[in-house]
Formats: structure tokens, sequence, C-alpha cells
């Protein structure tokens, strides 16, 4: 079981065929289940559709559908106990610890040093080298849409 912090996603989006979009494809096959609440649903649903990041309706649902249709939502309960550096980060550290499940992030400063969360992918910008090779791939995709079936 995990949930997973926003930057899987939005990695998982840029990167398909690496660890983050590994991850959901498990997931959405089965292998282990994503937990989630109405906190993080809105906050992945957000930050995908930050301009800056320049993903498509359709590259958003890829990514939040099979979450929603696959996943499980839960009513978290609420950690009060712990600073987080972050509060945005509190959602997913609360889901995690209800659900007993792993919390998977790219930014392991954010949570506690408590076995909760793990990092399994080095946490990137926009501005990243990735990024910049995921535009071009995007850009390149579109074209070649764009060149099999013209309007």
């Amino acid at each position: 079981n995990v949930d997973l912090d926003t930057n899987i996603l939005v990695s998982a989006a840029w990167s398909p065929g690496k660890t983050a979009s590994d991850i959901l494809n498990t997931a959405f096959s089965g292998r282990f289940n994503i937990f989630y609440d109405l906190r993080i649903m809105e906050e992945y649903y957000y930050v995908m559709h930050y301009p800056k990041f320049g993903f498509k309706g359709w590259e958003i649902d890829a990514v939040l559908e099979p979450i929603v249709k696959y996943g499980t939502v839960i009513a978290a309960e609420p950690v009060t106990d712990i600073v987080f550096t972050d509060e945005s980060d509190r959602k997913f550290y609360e889901v995690a610890k209800t659900a007993g499940a792993i919390l998977v992030t790219g930014n392991m400063r954010h949570y506690p040093s408590d076995g909760i969360a793990k990092q399994v992918i080095p946490a990137s910008t926009p501005d990243s080298e990735e990024n910049r090779k995921h535009q071009q791939l995007h850009s390149l995709s579109h074209r070649a849409l764009c060149l099999s079936h013209p309007s």
C-alpha cells in the first residue's frame, strides 16, 4: 500500500518509463493500492494543471483517472504531534499513517524520518534537464499527432 506525494505524479508524467511511472503502472495493475483523501486529490489536480508544467488534459487524465478508479479514498486521522517544514505535506503523512501505507516521495526533507516516508526518486524541478527532455519529447509527439491527424 502506498500514498503518493504529488512530485511522484509530476515525475511520472514528465518521464514515462522511469521509476515514478513504474510505480503508477504497478499500482494500476493491482499489485498494490494507492491511498489518498480529498485534500490530496485536490492538490494532485491543482498542481498537475500548473501552466509551468505544460501538461495536456489527456496527460493529466491518464495519471489521475486510474488513481480515482483503482485507488482507495480514506478519511485520515489528524497528526498533531509533528511539526512539518511545509504544512501542505501533512496530509500525505496523515493518509499514509492512517492507511498503514508507505508514503512515496521524491523529497524526504519535508517528512519525519520515522520510516513512513520513502524517497524513491530524486526531486526534480520544471527547470531540470529531465523536464527539458520531457518538453522536447512532448513537442515531438504533438507534431507527430498533428501530422497523422491533419485538420
